[in-house]
């Protein structure tokens, strides 16, 4: 997996998500991805592997940039 920034790194530690959390949400997308609120960014909605939403922002070439919980 590849990141965008430190911030997707410290964010994930801050909010306790692994890759394999990010990787779940890519298996388990509900519905298509939504813009971002930069240009070039992209959300995808899915399940971590606890069963919680989670979103993940990457770039458009598909490194992470952050994540939240909606």
């Amino acid at each position: 997996m590849e990141y965008a920034h430190q911030h997707a790194h410290d964010r994930m530690r801050q909010r306790g998500v692994t890759e394999a959390d990010i990787e779940s949400v890519l298996d388990t997308q509900l519905g298509p991805h939504r813009p971002g609120r930069q240009r070039g960014h992209i959300v995808r909605q899915g399940f971590d592997t606890s069963g919680r939403l989670l979103d993940v922002v990457f770039t458009e070439y598909g490194e992470v940039v952050t994540v939240f919980r909606p």
